[in-house]
């Protein structure tokens, strides 16, 4: 059990305890520098785990996980040996990419944290290839961060019939919290906006209502052709995330949108997409 004064000082600097690991360095050592490197920029409770998961059962797309996740840093830093952030950037995009393919995601939040600014980020990572993954409908993806909070179900990985039964019967109401977490959400969607707009770039918009439509393989298509990979025809690909979500999301999001209309945003956003 990680005690808070540990997670204290993880924050802080998740490379404080880190040992060296020769081995690892030597296997690094003798990898390519991936030549695809991709980043997706994200916001809670966009499909971010499903598509990590897609990327990844493609077997050629890279494992585009939160790598740059100060909480699970500690662990990928120590599996590596990587003692700062540029070796845990050279570890990391060999060991953990695959076939020259190194994808990860990141929140606006991680980004500064990490990297304090947007400049460093570009200039130490190099991304190649840049996604935006949103989610059309903000007032239900706030009620999704909140049910999660209130019911400690994330992913239907996780959890049984029965968990998400007890889930949805536990979820409650809670204008204020919803309200906030609009805000806050609208708040990343205009950070990762300017980003963009700085570098001049042209991420892939992806939403997580699309990805239901299109379904993992086609999802897997369209990341693929977006990096320049082939496919194989007609290739099957699964993925075990699925929708938590039950019936109290929507009439939650009803009565939010009627009691909050000045605060729900009216049209398409964000422009970069």
């Amino acid at each position: 059990m990680i005690t808070r004064g540990r997670l204290e000082m993880i924050l802080l600097n998740p490379f404080k305890s880190v040992e060296p690991k020769p081995a690892r360095a030597r296997q690094a050592e003798a990898r390519p520098e991936p030549t695809i490197r991709y980043a997706m920029h994200f916001t809670p409770r966009s499909g971010s785990s499903r598509l990590t998961d897609i990327c990844k059962n493609a077997g050629n797309l890279g494992i585009p996980a939160e790598v740059f996740n100060k909480r699970l840093m500690i662990g990928i830093a120590t599996a590596y040996g990587a003692r700062n952030l540029k070796d845990f950037i050279y570890m990391t995009s060999r060991l953990h990419g695959t076939d020259g393919v190194f994808g990860f995601q990141i929140t606006p939040a991680q980004l500064h944290v990490l990297f304090l600014t947007s400049r460093r980020f570009m200039r130490l990572v190099r991304p190649t290839h840049h996604f935006w993954l949103l989610r059309e409908d903000i007032v239900l993806q706030a009620i999704s961060i909140s049910r999660m909070l209130q019911t400690s179900l994330s992913h239907s990985p996780y959890a049984d019939a029965q968990a998400m039964i007890r889930a949805e019967d536990s979820f409650r109401y809670d204008g204020t919290d919803f309200a906030n977490r609009v805000r806050s959400l609208t708040l990343m969607e205009q950070t990762t906006e300017r980003f963009f707009r700085r570098f001049r770039l042209s991420p892939l918009c992806m939403t997580y209502e699309a990805m239901n439509v299109w379904g993992e393989a086609r999802t897997a298509r369209i990341v693929a052709d977006h990096l320049g990979i082939a496919m194989q025809e007609g290739q099957e690909i699964h993925s075990d995330h699925k929708k938590v979500s039950g019936p109290k999301s929507n009439a939650f999001a009803e009565r939010f949108r009627a009691e909050n209309a000045d605060l729900v945003p009216g049209g398409p956003r964000p422009r970069a997409c």
